[in-house]
């Protein structure tokens, strides 16, 4: 299922190395290491294109508080990182958060009005269209918008 993948993704790109048990040497585990294997020098890069996509998050539609809100803004910081972080080739450039907004507006107002009217007895429109699974289904439309 494409929403576990992007939970295998996600797993396996937004790391912290303070959480993580890895068995390396302290030479080569260390924030001051600059060794490449070292999780810290991925750790600080990673640092680096959060910081560059949260720039323009932040000036995602000025004044449209949907987009003002933290959480939505980590979805997409996570989106877009993730997308980044799965295709070297591109990374980020300034603009796509401006595409994801696109789809983030409508997923978002249509994930919550279906929540409006799910009954009990609309269990597979609820699996389908599950606010809890908003940020997974965006990330592979924004796969397929980018692919185009």
């Amino acid at each position: 299922c494409n929403r576990e993948r992007y939970d295998e993704l996600k797993g396996m790109y937004v790391v912290d190395p303070h959480q993580r048990d890895i068995d390396m040497s302290l030479t080569v585990n260390n924030p001051l290491s600059q060794e490449e294997k070292s999780p810290w020098n991925q750790f600080f890069m990673d640092n680096e294109l959060r910081k560059v996509i949260q720039q323009d998050l932040h000036r995602t539609y000025p004044g449209e508080l949907m987009f003002e809100q933290p959480e939505i803004q980590e979805m997409m910081l996570n989106i877009l990182f993730i997308y980044a972080r799965e295709h070297p080739d591109i990374v980020y450039k300034q603009g796509m958060h401006e595409l994801l907004a696109a789809l983030v507006y409508v997923f978002y107002t249509d994930y919550h009005l279906v929540q409006d009217v799910v009954t009990s007895h609309t269990h597979e429109t609820h699996s389908v269209l599950s606010i809890e699974h908003l940020e997974h289904d965006l990330y592979w439309c924004y796969i397929a918008l980018m692919s185009k």
